[in-house]
């Protein structure tokens, strides 16, 4: 066991969709970028039909279109229509993305062939290292940088940074080692994710539906399947789970109706919890928190991954804007550029904060006439092309515009 001293310009902790995604992005400009992932590689498999499904808005596809990513994905299902409706009253909302002036209002893929096509682009970045499995052991700050303790299957190592910057996830281990306080709400729901087949095509749609007990989402995909993301209490989650496939079916099949005809095979079920982690700060020192370390936020309307991408697209922006502007002089980890990137970053954060902690909330109203301003709320949407244009700002990512790779641009 032995121990050496690495320096990188950038180093990145966590190696999954997020941290991938920023590596791509910071490759190609003469910077040395270090990526730390604490999973072992995982065999290159081909996707089964229960794999997790993912969500992609419009700016999500252009930005990994713009990154090089997507060449890399083998199938990718359009949402051309998004249905949305409360369980149980009338009223919904049907979106077409060809009378919004867009081909699809985004795609669904497989959570495992994203994955597979982050790593492939990120192993043709020959400035990028990737160190994996590699386990965060200790941090320090100091004026210069971040010194990180590593343990390696060849033992340990102290890398240094001028930034580090968090892509660990929920339970963030950087913002754990440097106590970093965060606020954390357990929504006391689980989402069990699962695969079905159904008897007549989707068609290119997504349907969601809304009741106190959670949302209840089905997402295409190819092949006549769709994805389910169906929240329930997390009381009642080894029920979900333990479930016959039979009674599963019914029950899906009760709570969505026949709208796609009957569901014919359902995959293996599987859950996590859903919290709502917001930290009090996601700059500390030369340390930046990013994508699920900086945000962990409700699934209700699939805005996870694709706030935390956007995070990747400002902050690689303002990275390399600085250093084409600085030359061999610039300080990835100076006060003004995070302070930039958090000043660019917060509106767009707080607004999916506030609307997915907000829908969920009102939802679980049951008070009659929280109910019917809901059912009017629905209605009027249908109805007022404003008010859509506005809720798909806020969805699509389209109110980041002004960043290149959401426009599809590379850096």
């Amino acid at each position: 066991m032995g121990t050496s001293m690495n320096q990188s310009d950038i180093l990145i902790c966590g190696g999954g969709m997020v941290g991938a995604s920023l590596g791509i992005a910071l490759s190609g400009h003469g910077l040395a970028v270090t990526v730390l992932e604490q999973s072992p590689p995982r065999t290159p498999t081909p996707p089964s039909y229960d794999d997790r499904t993912l969500a992609l808005n419009w700016a999500t596809c252009n930005i990994l279109r713009a990154l090089g990513v997507w060449q890399y994905l083998p199938q990718a299902s359009p949402i051309h229509r998004v249905h949305t409706r409360e369980e149980g009253r009338f009223g919904s909302v049907l979106l077409d993305a060809r009378e919004q002036g867009f081909d699809s209002f985004g795609h669904v893929v497989f959570a495992r062939d994203l994955g597979q096509a982050l790593m492939k682009r990120l192993e043709a970045c020959t400035d990028v290292t990737l160190l994996q499995p590699a386990s965060l052991q200790g941090l320090q700050q100091d004026e210069a940088g971040v010194r990180a303790e590593v343990d390696m299957e060849s033992g340990t190592q102290t890398l240094r940074a001028p930034l580090l910057v968090a892509a660990d996830g929920t339970h963030s281990p950087v913002r754990q080692l440097l106590q970093i306080p965060a606020e954390a709400e357990d929504y006391g729901q689980v989402a069990i994710i699962s695969n079905v087949s159904t008897e007549q095509p989707h068609e290119g749609t997504a349907w969601e539906c809304l009741s106190p007990q959670g949302p209840f989402a089905l997402l295409p995909l190819t092949d006549q399947r769709c994805g389910v993301v169906w929240s329930v209490p997390a009381a009642e989650k080894q029920t979900w789970l333990a479930m016959e496939d039979e009674t599963f079916l019914a029950h899906l099949q009760k709570r969505f109706g026949y709208r796609l005809g009957r569901f014919t095979r359902v995959g293996r079920r599987a859950s996590y919890p859903l919290k709502r982690v917001v930290p009090a700060e996601t700059v500390w020192h030369r340390t930046l928190l990013i994508g699920n370390a900086a945000h962990a936020v409700h699934p209700l309307s699939a805005q996870g991954f694709n706030l935390g991408i956007r995070d990747v697209a400002v902050l690689a922006e303002i990275l390399l804007r600085a250093r084409q502007a600085q030359g061999e002089d610039w300080d990835p980890g100076h006060p003004s550029l995070l302070k930039s990137y958090r000043a660019r970053r917060l509106p767009d954060q707080q607004r999916i904060l506030r609307w997915t902690d907000g829908m969920v909330r009102l939802y679980r109203q049951s008070l009659p006439p929280v109910a019917l301003a809901r059912q009017l709320g629905l209605n009027l949407i249908g109805h007022l092309p404003a008010l859509q244009r506005g809720i798909l700002g806020i969805t699509m990512g389209l109110l980041e515009q002004d960043n290149p790779l959401v426009r599809g641009e590379p850096l």
